[in-house]
């Protein structure tokens, strides 16, 4: 079969085993990589043989633009103590603990490749966690908490990952750990500005969907490869990049092109999600013929010492953090957290790690820059990494949707509050616009249509600020609209008025999101 073949038939059976998944309620990632695994046990099977450059690049720069681009910097300002904690300190002590762990207990390993096991361990992989718990709802603090994580320490991991890489065949020094670290991140922001600055240029004057889609791909590959170019992290870049274009999707883009662009991008994840959580089992069989030699006691030994020490780190990281943070807002007399040791608990066990890990262990050069000589323990490294990748979202990844349920936590309507606002802020934006004089309001129709449009916007106005769900008042959503042009203006100002809100904090990009989905496809209709 050639590579093409492969791909396909790779995707058609991500595509049954997802169906499935949701069919069986449970998590798909869990679902596509046990199928990986069923499936590398067939001989007859054809042994998938990946460039690892070609997967790098294939895979990062989408699934690193694309939560970058739905993260906004306002949603996780509250929550930016334990983000950091977890994104920098969290990393920074993983890759301290994995590479000791690696190299004093491992043969072969030394502090270069225990290092570059250990970034590779590092990034939670959060759409696998939203995946698993979609049925059992995260805490909204918890959510953005790990959002933030996951976003950042993807940064973190990358910019050691890279140095790492290189220190296996190069001697590095502290010092120049450091110039090179530092310029990764300046010169990595600075290609990512410059390259979202550009993308929110071309896109803003691009109105076809089809071709604003691929745009918005071009975009992480440019940001990426810009970042490499200059010898800086694409992965920052990256971010950089997505962060910079996602604020300005609800402002650059037409409701029909936004809204087609955020579909391409969910098939497209899916497409890429999928793909990688099959070729985790898949590759797990070449893997370890390749290991052959190694005593299946020693490797489970092995797997056994760093899956260890990449959740007990995280565990105890996570309870120091939260017990020293208690103890100072206690000493120092400050207000009470809404942080509780649920929530603590909960981003204890949610570190499952997926495909940024598999892209990164996959991504190993098989030589080294001679040439000629192997990647010394290369194969060790990819198996270990699979084993963390494999325990982290079978077990943690299984279990963390029965620890929500036990640990019993009370409803979250912040998220619910923000939405709230969201309708009230559109809803007297609205009403601004219908107060203003307009040109035919002497026309006893059009001056029928402006009372009836004032009176649903009145109702729908008490009927948020009052903020009862449970309440029989029911707006009236059928009022017939005969003025497109005076709804256009309408929708325009309710969709300025969230955006506001958004820009201001006091809402979350999800919730406008949201919002802005039933305010394009309104405007949708009345254009079309």
């Amino acid at each position: 079969m050639n590579p093409a073949e492969i791909i396909i038939g790779l995707i058609f059976v991500a595509t049954v085993l997802s169906a499935v998944a949701q069919r069986v309620g449970v998590a798909y990632p869990i679902v596509l990589m046990v199928g990986g695994l069923l499936l590398s046990l067939f001989p007859a099977l054809p042994q998938v043989q990946l460039d690892p450059e070609v997967v790098f690049l294939v895979f990062i720069p989408p699934l690193v633009y694309l939560p970058a681009s739905q993260v906004g910097l306002l949603d996780v300002r509250s929550s930016w103590f334990p983000i950091l904690m977890l994104s920098v300190g969290l990393v920074l002590v993983s890759l301290i603990g994995v590479a000791t762990v690696a190299q004093s207990s491992i043969p072969g390993f030394t502090w270069p490749t225990a290092f570059l096991l250990a970034a590779i361990v590092a990034p939670t992989d959060m759409i696998a966690v939203m995946a698993i718990t979609r049925h059992s709802p995260l805490p909204r603090q918890v959510e953005r908490t790990l959002n933030g994580e996951s976003l950042f320490n993807d940064v973190v991991a990358f910019v050691a990952y890279k140095i790492a890489l290189r220190s296996v065949s190069e001697a590095y020094f502290a010092r120049e750990t450091f110039l090179e670290f530092t310029w990764d991140v300046l010169a990595g922001v600075a290609a990512g500005l410059v390259i979202g600055q550009l993308a929110i240029w071309v896109r803003r004057r691009v109105r076809d969907p089809a071709i604003n889609s691929a745009a918005s791909l071009l975009t992480a590959f440019a940001a990426y490869l810009t970042g490499e170019a200059v010898g800086a992290s694409g992965v920052l870049a990256t971010v950089t990049a997505g962060l910079c274009v996602g604020r300005e999707l609800s402002r650059i883009l037409e409701p029909e092109v936004r809204q087609t662009t955020f579909s391409f991008w969910s098939g497209l994840n899916f497409i890429l999600e999928g793909l990688a959580f099959i070729l985790i089992g898949l590759e797990l069989r070449p893997t370890l013929a390749q290991l052959s030699e190694t005593s299946p006691w020693q490797l489970m030994q092995a797997a056994a010492l760093v899956i260890g020490a990449v959740v007990l780190l995280r565990v105890i990281w996570v309870a120091g953090i939260f017990t020293c943070r208690r103890i100072v807002r206690r000493v120092l007399k400050l207000p009470a957290d809404q942080t509780n040791w649920r929530h603590a608990a909960i981003v204890s066990w949610a570190g499952p790690r997926g495909v940024e890990s598999l892209a990164a262990a996959i991504g190993i050069p098989l030589l080294l820059p001679d040439g000629t000589t192997p990647f010394p323990q290369r194969e060790m490294i990819l198996f270990l990494s699979f084993s963390v990748i494999l325990f982290t979202l079978l077990v943690q990844g299984g279990t963390l949707p029965r620890l929500i349920r036990w640990l019993h936590l009370p409803p979250d309507g912040s998220e619910k509050h923000e939405e709230n606002l969201a309708h009230v802020a559109a809803a007297q934006a609205a009403l601004i616009v219908l107060n203003q004089p307009m040109q035919c309001q002497s026309e006893e129709e059009f001056a029928q249509l402006v009372v009836q449009l004032r009176h649903y916007y009145e109702q729908r106005l008490r009927h948020y600020q009052s903020a009862a769900a449970e309440t029989n008042q029911s707006p009236d959503y059928e009022i017939l609209m005969t003025s497109n042009a005076l709804r256009l203006r309408i929708l325009n100002a309710e969709r300025e008025a969230v955006i506001q809100l958004r820009d201001q904090g006091i809402i979350g990009n999800s919730v406008l999101r949201r919002l802005e989905r039933s305010l394009d496809f309104e405007q949708i209709r009345l254009t079309s």
